[in-house]
């Protein structure tokens, strides 16, 4: 009975939070600023504990797209990440890169900041959350991100955890979940190292 006050508490919550029209195709990704990120204290509380079983399927092939976004990067296949983010996506990668508001920018800011170092991102702890009715999603994933310096800076490194915060869309005619909007949350004391690397 605890359990399902719990499930049925954590549903009226994410009912109110998706209650707002949810685009479900790609040519209905919402576009211009994100939402508000949640505070990193808040962000268990504000997921549901338990998954509907339906939206199983649908967590899977969140996760496995994110996964590809590591891959991507470090092996600098930034067209890859059409398979992870909507064209109109927007993206705010905090201080080091500042925001996107689109998917084509965010592939330049990527190839122009890491053009001079090679990296390894790895994903980690993870929160996901299928809305009512399986079109909408919002995940927090823990990241840890390691970026090495190359000729001058051989042997200088800059390491960096934090949080992805993202928004997702099924597109209603493949299928396919994407990002529509992402927020890079670093903690204070999370970016260690030399960063003119970079330039």
């Amino acid at each position: 009975m605890e359990l399902w006050a719990e499930l049925t508490r954590a549903s009226v919550a994410w009912s109110r939070f998706f209650s707002v029209a949810a685009p479900t195709q790609c040519d209905d990704a919402p576009t211009g600023q994100p939402t508000v990120a949640l505070d990193r204290a808040s962000l268990p509380g504000s997921y549901g504990a338990i998954t509907e079983p339906q939206d199983l399927l649908a967590v899977q092939q969140i996760q496995r797209t994110l996964n590809l976004y590591p891959f991507a990067i470090d092996g600098k296949q930034y067209d890859l990440l059409d398979e992870i983010f909507f064209p109109s996506a927007w993206s705010n990668y905090s201080a080091l890169m500042g925001a996107f508001d689109s998917l084509p920018a965010l592939k330049t800011g990527l190839r122009d900041i890491l053009a001079k170092v090679n990296t390894q991102h790895g994903l980690t702890s993870q929160l996901i959350e299928v809305a009512k009715g399986g079109t909408t999603a919002r995940t927090a994933t823990y990241f840890s991100a390691m970026h090495f310096g190359t000729g001058a800076y051989a042997g200088q490194s800059v390491w960096a955890w934090g949080t992805y915060e993202d928004n997702w869309v099924r597109n209603s005619s493949t299928g396919e979940w994407k990002i529509v909007e992402r927020t890079l949350d670093y903690p204070p004391g999370s970016l260690y190292g030399n960063t003119s690397i970079f330039y």
